[in-house]
C-alpha cells in the first residue's frame, strides 16, 4: 500500500464511519515500527478490565474477533457526542441527516426520470366515428399501427394520414421538471455535509476558494492526524522532548503562478527556503548543491541591530582581555 492509498483509506474510513482505527505494528525484537494497517472491523466494542485499563474489541468481516489495549491503537473521530469514546452515538457513524438528504435527491432524479418517459408516451388519441364491432376495431388498430411503423421506418417522422371517419383527439401532456435552485441546494447540502463546495467538487475552484477548502476541511485532517499518530507512536519521553510526527500538506503547489513566484522571492531571503525547494515548487527538477539557503545581506540579528545601525562594538570580557 502506497502512502496515497493508505491516507485514502484512513479519511475514506473516517468519513464512512466517523472513526477509524490503524494497527501499528512493531517487531518484538528491536521495537522498531514494521507496519501500519488501516482496520476495517465490522463492530467495535469497548472493554474495561478490573483495573479499569481499557481495550478495544474487534470483530471483522470473515468472524475473527481480536481484543487490544486501545493505547496500542491509533484512533481517529470525526465528532464528540453523546458517546465518550467514538463520539456521536457509536463506532459505525450516524449520518441520519445526509442520508435524508440523499432520499430526497434521489426521489427528485426519480422524478425527472418519470417526467421524460410521460413526455415520451401517448400523445393523442384517434376516435373512429360510427360504430365498430370487435373485428373492425382489430382491423383499424393493424391499419393504424401500420401506418404509423411505416412513417417512421420510411420518413422519420411520427404523424400519420387519417380520413373523415377518424378524429384525432390531442394529450395535454405537460410533465414537471424540478428547478434547477431546487438540484443546486440538495446538491450542495449533501457537499457541505463533508465540507466540500461545488468550486472543489467541480475543480472549478479559485485560489481564494480552494485556500478556504484548505483552512477549513484540509488543515483541520492534518492537524488531526499529526496529533493521533504522535501519541499512537511517540513514547512519552519523546513527547516530552517535543518530538512530534507532522502531517505536511504542499499548500503552495495549488497555489497561482505569481503567489509562488512572490512566495520564492520572500522566503528566499529569509533563508526559509533552498533553491531545490523553490524548484519543486515550480514542477522543477532538483539540481546539484540545490540544497542550499541563500539569505539577503539586508538583515541582521535583532541582537545585533543596535550595534550595526550605530558602530558600537561588542563589549569585552574582562577575563580575556
Amino acid at each position: 500500500m502506497t502512502p496515497y492509498d493508505f491516507i485514502y483509506k484512513v479519511i475514506t474510513t473516517l468519513l464512512l464511519n466517523d472513526n477509524t482505527f490503524i494497527y501499528p505494528r512493531f517487531d518484538k525484537y528491536t521495537g522498531h515500527l514494521i507496519g501500519l494497517y488501516p482496520l476495517k472491523p465490522i463492530t467495535v466494542e469497548i472493554v474495561i478490565d478490573q483495573s479499569d485499563q481499557y481495550f478495544i474489541k474487534f470483530l471483522f468481516e470473515n468472524g475473527d474477533t481480536y481484543t487490544l489495549p486501545y493505547e496500542n491503537i491509533i484512533h481517529l473521530r470525526k465528532h464528540y457526542g453523546q458517546n465518550d469514546i467514538f463520539g456521536g452515538n457509536g463506532s459505525s457513524g450516524d449520518h441520519e441527516a445526509i442520508l435524508k438528504t440523499i432520499s430526497i435527491n434521489d426521489s427528485l432524479l426519480q422524478g425527472i426520470d418519470n417526467a421524460i418517459k410521460s413526455s415520451m408516451q401517448i400523445k393523442g388519441i384517434v376516435k373512429m366515428n360510427g360504430m365498430l364491432s370487435e373485428t373492425d376495431k382489430k382491423k383499424q388498430r393493424e391499419l393504424f399501427d401500420s401506418a404509423l411503423s411505416d412513417s417512421v421506418n420510411t420518413k422519420g417522422s411520427s404523424i400519420i394520414p387519417i380520413d373523415l371517419k377518424s378524429e384525432y383527439i390531442p394529450l395535454d401532456v405537460d410533465p414537471k421538471l424540478i428547478d434547477k435552485d431546487t438540484l443546486e441546494f440538495l446538491q450542495s447540502k449533501i457537499l457541505d455535509y463533508f465540507g466540500v463546495s461545488v468550486p472543489i467538487f467541480t475543480s472549478k475552484y479559485t485560489e481564494e476558494e480552494f485556500n478556504s477548502f484548505y483552512e477549513s476541511t484540509i488543515e483541520p485532517l492534518a492537524i488531526q492526524l499529526s496529533e493521533a499518530f504522535s501519541i499512537g507512536l511517540l513514547t512519552n519521553n519523546q513527547l516530552e522532548r517535543g518530538e512530534e510526527i507532522i502531517f505536511y500538506s504542499e499548500r503552495l503547489q495549488y497555489a497561482s503562478w505569481n503567489t509562488k513566484v512572490t512566495a520564492i522571492e520572500k522566503l528566499m531571503s529569509l533563508g526559509i527556503m533552498s533553491l531545490n525547494e523553490s524548484r519543486a515548487l515550480l514542477g522543477l527538477e532538483p539540481i546539484e548543491g540545490g540544497n542550499k539557503r541563500l539569505q539577503s545581506l539586508n538583515f541582521v540579528d535583532a541582537d545585533k541591530a543596535n550595534q550595526y545601525q550605530v558602530g558600537t562594538e561588542e563589549p569585552k570580557d574582562e577575563n580575556n582581555s
